[in-house]
């Protein structure tokens, strides 16, 4: 069953580079509902036990685009790690799929993803989701997350410090490897 999950979504992205913006204005009425209540930001917090946190904050784009970006707190509330994920994404039925295409990591630092690693291809169940929340279950797992909308740039809460959102505003422009025509999906 991954096995069909990812090949449907590398074949997805393949049809996504062609594209300056994917179109949503078409298809099945509730499946254009749910890709419109999917846009905008999410944010969920989960507690480290060293007393620290991580937060992640997905950004979900009419465009088809996403960033999501991770953010790790010591118990003193210092950041100590942060790196964005930059990618496109999708709804089949009630699936929410996303492809991984770039990380960004401080300094302006970024790596394309290899397309050839399963990992860079997420699913997730789309259990509920209203103007708050969503809350969803990644395909093979046994338990649901909840993400909180939020209005605010979550860039804005690292004011001075450049790590992960110096390029916020641009979502997504191809880069290295994943230029489009010279995508490789094995080595």
């Amino acid at each position: 069953m991954r096995s069909i999950i990812i090949v449907m979504l590398i074949c997805v992205s393949f049809g996504v580079f062609g594209m300056n913006q994917i179109d949503i204005d078409s298809g099945d009425p509730a499946t254009l509902k749910l890709r419109e209540s999917l846009i905008g930001t999410w944010h969920i917090r989960f507690d480290q036990r060293d007393g620290g946190y991580r937060e992640e904050y997905l950004t979900v784009s009419k465009n088809g685009t996403f960033r999501l970006l991770l953010l790790s707190t010591n118990r003193l509330e210092r950041l100590v790690d942060a790196y964005a994920i930059v990618g496109i994404w999708g709804v089949a039925e009630d699936i929410f799929f996303t492809t991984n295409l770039r990380y960004e990591y401080q300094n302006d630092v970024e790596y394309p993803a290899y397309l050839g690693d399963a990992h860079e291809f997420n699913a997730y169940r789309i259990l509920e989701i209203n103007e708050t929340f969503q809350r969803y279950q990644s395909l093979g797992e046994d338990t649901s997350v909840k993400l909180d909308k939020i209005v605010s740039d979550p860039c804005e809460k690292l004011s001075g410090i450049k790590i992960a959102c110096s390029n916020h505003d641009r979502i997504l422009e191809p880069s290295g490897s994943n230029s489009g025509a010279e995508i490789s999906l094995a080595e």
